[in-house]
């Protein structure tokens, strides 16, 4: 008695087709969830970098014992000094204020009167976070999905 022992070595085509099926339905699904993922990361990005530029401005207004102003701009031709800082974002925005400024003590002295700051997407107003700022210009709270009133 002769008996042939067929091994199969590899993937037939047909399964082939249905993993690729598989994985395209997969893709589809998760696709939406990535982009908001990706797009809050941009935001938050951006919220970090304004942040920091607070503390830079203060910490450089208390170095040069001089006031130092930081300008939330919408150009990116503005060229920043030791005194003068600049804030361009491609997906944030500040509306209100305009600018801020520090005195040689760090102190706030253009400071919105309810010391609150909004940051927005521009593309999408649902991200949003608000800083809360002291008078003396230490950064208190920082909110997330939260704008000033």
């Amino acid at each position: 008695v002769n008996i042939m022992i067929i091994i199969s070595k590899g993937f037939t085509l047909i399964e082939l087709m249905v993993i690729l099926s598989i994985i395209a339905i997969i893709s589809s699904i998760a696709a939406p969830s990535f982009n908001q993922q990706f797009k809050q990361y941009k935001f938050d990005q951006e919220s970090r970098d304004v942040l920091s530029l607070f503390r830079e401005a203060r910490a450089q207004a208390i170095l040069l014992k001089k006031d130092v102003k930081l300008t939330f701009t919408q150009s990116i031709s503005d060229i920043p000094t030791a005194s003068n800082y600049f804030w361009h974002a491609k997906n944030a925005q500040i509306t209100t204020p305009s600018s801020v400024e520090f005195d040689m003590l760090g102190r706030m002295k253009s400071r919105p009167s309810n010391g609150c700051i909004s940051i927005t997407d521009k593309n999408n107003q649902d991200l949003k976070k608000a800083i809360t700022i002291n008078v003396l210009g230490g950064i208190e709270v920082v909110q997330e999905n939260a704008i000033c009133l």
